[in-house]
């Protein structure tokens, strides 16, 4: 009984480890920026 309690456990474990690493490989992070807009901005407001 035990044995298979951990082995379920371990196995939901791997499964959400697995599926977590899937999801954050597809993300990437983007470095933008502001201060093109900021000094735009600048500009047409003091206009």
């Amino acid at each position: 009984m035990k044995f298979f309690l951990l082995s379920r456990l371990i196995l939901s474990f791997a499964l959400a480890v697995g599926i977590n690493g899937a999801a954050s490989a597809q993300t990437a992070l983007l470095n933008v920026s502001y201060d093109p807009t900021r000094e735009f901005y600048q500009d047409f407001n003091a206009a």
